[in-house]
């Protein structure tokens, strides 16, 4: 993870992606299939079928007059029973999981997840850096290695879930490398021309926000 990090990162202002780093996502990836619990995109656990079962009877009975006979549309049975429209629901739920920025930054805090370990995987002051540097990357860097680094590991994680103790780390890298351009953006403009005494104050903060934070993991 720490390799694909640097190696993405060295790679930022080329127009072409690093054959290392690539090797080093695509080995990132594997990882993550490897260690994350995947549960079928078909399958749906007691409160699921539940609730498939409460919407089901939300439907009204919708039928077509044909030569004085009733076509019944089994409309329900499309849009809530079918395999196909429960594989799309399930990617769809493991995609805005994953792009829930609050299980980065907050650990999910206040919604978190049943039977998932939540944790911070960066601390909560990175977001705004986090955000200055994706505003940096879609604007100043080549949008390739925003694809690759961002939608490849997030369409595997849309098809295995978020079943996984160390979180979806082959996102990693990527937060990793934005959250620095942002930092080193940041720092340039405005942190360096603050006084020391300034300097001096936020980096205290910022290790206590730290020491807060492992804190947090290690319970």
């Amino acid at each position: 993870m720490l390799a694909t990090s640097i190696f993405f990162h060295l790679t930022l202002s080329s127009s072409k992606i690093s054959k290392i780093s690539l090797l080093f996502l695509v080995l990132l990836l594997i990882f993550q299939w490897q260690t994350t619990n995947k549960v079928s995109l078909t399958y749906l656990d007691n409160d699921e079928q539940r609730v498939q079962k409460m919407r089901l009877q939300e439907y009204p009975p919708i039928h077509i007059t044909f030569a004085n006979k009733n076509i019944w549309i089994p409309v329900a049975h499309w849009f809530e029973e079918r395999n196909e429209t429960i594989v799309a629901g399930r990617i769809a739920n493991n995609f805005f999981q994953t792009i829930d920025i609050n299980q980065y930054f907050f650990a999910s805090h206040p919604r978190e997840r049943v039977g998932v370990k939540e944790f911070e995987k960066f601390p909560y002051f990175f977001l705004l850096p986090f955000l200055y540097g994706l505003a940096l990357f879609l604007t100043k860097f080549s949008k390739k290695q925003f694809l690759v680094f961002l939608f490849l590991p997030l369409g595997l994680l849309s098809l295995v879930g978020y079943q996984n103790d160390l979180g979806p780390y082959s996102l990693f890298p990527f937060f990793v490398s934005t959250i620095f351009l942002g930092t080193k953006d940041l720092h340039d403009k405005f942190f360096k021309k603050f006084p020391l005494r300034v300097k001096a104050i936020i980096i205290i903060l910022i290790l206590l926000i730290f020491i807060q934070t492992i804190g947090y993991a290690s319970n």
